[in-house]
């Protein structure tokens, strides 16, 4: 049964939706639109470079399943309204600890995620091998949620050029000292402890914008909403006060990328770090091997 050895199936009208839209936009379709070329990371690391140098404003950000689960319409894929539903409710469960907190904000987290994809200067999206992969799993360990999150990612393809790959924060782990070039910088995070560490490894000043810690990271027992939305978001809103050009290094789920767009419309630069934080302190992320970890872990992490 579809999903049954993950935490359980979705309803039989969620099911009949996704093999539905799997149908219509199949494996065919995705291989159709996949980017003949993805910016990589050394021209990825020469445009934040120049971008830093000329004060020039930027977004780099990162559209992967979670972002994906609010951008079905926006790409065209034309989901059933109960597995739309599904996703969101799903997604926001995972980064907010209460499934409702997505749903009761209307229309505004989608807005969210459509400025940030509409004034990012480069956006990462999935790959054409997870892609692939929600086709030909077997039917108990396809998680819907992030298969058509994933789906949603790749098929921006369809309507923007500046692409690279969604794991791009990962594949700059040895360019951030070069990125960072010991300027004042902002990280927006959930880890205050990362600022000094940071400070001390790449030579710089840290300032730190604090974020709720996302409810995946908790005990299902234990997931309450965080109250990053709309509390705490509308802190951070007001701390989003960059000076020409600065760096910001912004992970903070659904809403970074918000963040992201904002730091942008206010004069800084933003790079979507994602779990890099974690890495950086040696905690174990999303299913990364100890050796990838202990080889990127910061100092005095």
């Amino acid at each position: 049964m579809l999903g049954s050895k993950l935490w359980g199936a979705p309803s039989p009208q969620v099911a009949k939706e996704f093999f539905s839209v799997s149908d219509r936009f199949g494996p065919e379709f995705f291989a159709a639109i996949e980017p003949k070329e993805l910016l990589g990371p050394t021209a990825l690391v020469e445009m934040i470079i120049a971008a830093r140098e000329a004060k020039k404003p930027s977004s780099f950000i990162r559209m992967g399943d979670g972002e994906g689960n609010l951008l079905l319409d926006h790409v065209g894929l034309d989901a059933g309204m109960q597995l739309k539903a599904y996703c969101v409710d799903r997604i926001s469960y995972i980064h907010f600890g209460d499934k409702y907190v997505t749903a009761r904000a209307g229309e505004e987290f989608l807005n969210f995620i459509v400025d940030a994809v509409e004034s990012a200067d480069v956006i990462g999206i999935v790959g054409a091998q997870s892609i692939q992969s929600g086709f030909t799993k077997p039917e108990e360990e396809k998680d819907v949620r992030g298969i058509m999150g994933q789906r949603a990612s790749a098929a921006l393809a369809l309507k923007y050029k500046n692409l690279t790959d969604i794991w791009f924060n990962r594949s700059l782990l040895d360019r951030y000292d070069e990125i960072i070039g010991g300027q004042d910088i902002v990280l927006i995070s959930s880890y205050p402890q990362l600022s000094p560490i940071l400070a001390k490894a790449f030579k710089a000043t840290v300032d730190l914008i604090e974020v709720p810690t996302q409810a995946v990271f908790h005990k299902p027992s234990e997931r309450v909403d965080t109250k990053h939305y709309p509390d705490a978001m509308n802190r951070i809103v007001n701390q989003i006060d960059p000076l020409p050009g600065q760096i910001f290094l912004v992970a903070a789920g659904l809403l970074g990328k918000m963040y992201s767009s904002l730091v942008k419309a206010r004069g800084g630069i933003a790079i979507d770090i994602g779990s890099v934080p974690e890495i950086w302190l040696g905690i174990p992320a999303q299913g990364l091997s100890a050796d990838y970890i202990a080889k990127w872990r910061l100092p005095d992490s």
